[in-house]
C-alpha cells in the first residue's frame, strides 16, 4: 500500500477568530507552525486579560505534558527533557521576530514565566555528591543562619514594641497636657467672667449713686445752665471728687488673696484732646454752652473742669488706684 501523506490542518470558516489569528501571525511560518501558533494565542487568552489564573495543572497542560507523580521531577529525567523540548518549540512559535500576531510578544513572556514557574515549584534540583563532613558543616551553617535570622527578627520585634510604647506614652502625655491646659484656660475665662460681672455690677451702682446725687445737687440748687431736658445732660453737677473717688490704698495684706478690692497699682491719665465732638452750631442753646469731660475707672469717677464752649479743659491730670476688678477705662464728653 503507498504510504499515506500527513493529514493537513482543517481549515476553519473565512470569519472565525482562528482565521483572523492566522491571518495577523503572517507566512513567515509553515502552515502547520501558523495553525499551531493561533491555536496557543487562542488557549491562552483569557489566561493573558487576567479572566483565569493558572494552576500547576493548566500550566502542565500549556505544554502540552501531563504533570509528573507528586509534581516532583529531575532536569535530567524523562519530564525535564521533554518540558524543555515543549518551550523551545513555542518560543519558535511565538517569537516576535516570527510572529505578527500583536498578542504573540504577550503569549511568549507567558509562558517564560510559566516554564520558570514550573522550574522553581516542581524541578528537584540535583546537589554534587558531598561527604559526611560537608554535610554536617552544611547543615550547621544552614543552623546558624536559621539561629542569627530569628534573633534578628526577635531584636526587630522587641524593638518595634518599644518604639511603640514609646509613642503611646508621648501620645498619654500630650493629651494630659492637652487636658491641663484646658482646665486651666476654663479656669482663667471663669475667673475673668466673674471679674467682668462683678465690674459691671460696681459700674451698675455706681452710675445709680451718681445720678441720685445729681438729682439731689440739682433740685438743691435749682436749675443751672442749659433750661429744659438738656439741663441734666449738658450742665450735670455734683460729680465726686477726686479725693472720693479715689480713698487711700488698702494693704493687701488685709484682704484675702485674690479679692476684687485687693489694690494692684495706680494710674495716671492726662486728657489731650478728642476727635469728632459737635460744635455750638449743631443746636440751638439759650445759654452759653458748658462742656467737660468725665473719666471713669470700675467706681470712681472723676470730671474736668466746666469750660465754656464745645471743648472741655484740657491738659488736665487724674489719678486713680486701680483694683483686681477694675477692667475698663471709659471717657465721655458732656
Amino acid at each position: 500500500k503507498p504510504k499515506a501523506s500527513p493529514k493537513a490542518p482543517p481549515k476553519a470558516p473565512p470569519g472565525s477568530p482562528r482565521s483572523a489569528a492566522r491571518r495577523q501571525i503572517g507566512d513567515r511560518l509553515s502552515p502547520e507552525q501558523v495553525a499551531k501558533a493561533a491555536e496557543v494565542i487562542l488557549a491562552l487568552q483569557p489566561f493573558l486579560d487576567g479572566i483565569k489564573a493558572p494552576s500547576l495543572e493548566d500550566l502542565w497542560g500549556f505544554f502540552e505534558l501531563r504533570a509528573p507523580y507528586g509534581n516532583r521531577f529531575s532536569e535530567k529525567d524523562e519530564t525535564g527533557r521533554n518540558l524543555r523540548a515543549k518551550i523551545n518549540r513555542q518560543r519558535l512559535l511565538l517569537h516576535p521576530d516570527k510572529n505578527g500576531h500583536p498578542d504573540a510578544e504577550r503569549t511568549f513572556k507567558f509562558l517564560e514565566q510559566s516554564h520558570q514557574r514550573l522550574m522553581d515549584a516542581c524541578c528537584r534540583r540535583d546537589r554534587p555528591s558531598e561527604s559526611i563532613r560537608q554535610r554536617t558543616q552544611r547543615e550547621e551553617q544552614e543552623l546558624q543562619e536559621e539561629q542569627a535570622r530569628r534573633r534578628q527578627q526577635e531584636e526587630e520585634r522587641k524593638a518595634f514594641e518599644e518604639q511603640r510604647a514609646r509613642e503611646e506614652d508621648e501620645r498619654e502625655k500630650r493629651r494630659m497636657r492637652e487636658e491641663e491646659d484646658r482646665q486651666r484656660r476654663e479656669e482663667l475665662e471663669r475667673e475673668r467672667l466673674e471679674w467682668k460681672l462683678q465690674d459691671v455690677e460696681a459700674r451698675r451702682s455706681a452710675h445709680a449713686d451718681r445720678i441720685a446725687r445729681v438729682s439731689r445737687h440739682a433740685h438743691a440748687r435749682g436749675p443751672r445752665g442749659v433750661p429744659g431736658f438738656l439741663g441734666l445732660t449738658c450742665s450735670p453737677v455734683g460729680a465726686l471728687t477726686a479725693s472720693e473717688a479715689c480713698p487711700a490704698l488698702v494693704p493687701a495684706t488685709s484682704l484675702p488673696k485674690g479679692d476684687p478690692e485687693q489694690p494692684v497699682g495706680s494710674l495716671k491719665l492726662k486728657l489731650i484732646g478728642a476727635k469728632d465732638l459737635p460744635h455750638s452750631n449743631v443746636v440751638f442753646m439759650m445759654a452759653p454752652l458748658r462742656t467737660y469731660a468725665v473719666v471713669r475707672v470700675g467706681t470712681q469717677v472723676l470730671q474736668t473742669p466746666k469750660a465754656t464752649g464745645c471743648d472741655p479743659a484740657w491738659a488736665s491730670t487724674f489719678e486713680f488706684c486701680v483694683r483686681r476688678a477694675d477692667r475698663a477705662l471709659h471717657v465721655s464728653f458732656w
